[in-house]
This record gives C-alpha cells, structure tokens and sequence, in this order.
C-alpha cells in the first residue's frame, strides 16, 4: 500500500532532518550524509508520487530537491 510507504518515507525524512539538525555545529561529514540522506528520500518521493499518481507528493519531492539551490544564502 503506498500509504504505508510514504508515510515511512516521511517517518525517515524527519529523522534525517532530525539529524541535520543535531549535526550543524559539528562535523561537517555527519552533515554532509545528513543532507544527502534528505536529497535521497526527496528523490523518492518525488519518485514514487510520479508512479502512483500523486501528483503533489512529487511536488513536495521536488521542492526539497530544489531547495538548498534555491535559499537565500
């Protein structure tokens, strides 16, 4: 069921963000996998919102890959 599956996906995206965010003063490594772990699950659940048809899914997919580019620094 795909409803069990993004909720996984988003049950690991906020430990990953958890993460980063435990991680900003520290090494810049466990950052660093940290915010690769949030761009893989964004990925997928751009993803996987395109297979199953939900289309806003894939949108809030995309806009976690796209947001780091696009933050005012």
């Amino acid at each position: 069921d795909y409803s069990d599956r993004a909720k996984g996906t988003i049950t690991n995206l906020v430990g990953a963000l958890e993460e980063a965010r435990n991680s900003f003063d520290k090494a810049e490594e466990q950052m660093k996998g940290a915010m690769e772990r949030i761009n893989i699950l964004a990925h997928e659940l751009r993803c996987h919102g395109g297979v199953y048809g939900y289309p806003l899914i894939s949108e809030f997919g995309k806009s976690l890959t796209t947001a780091p580019a696009t933050a005012p620094a």
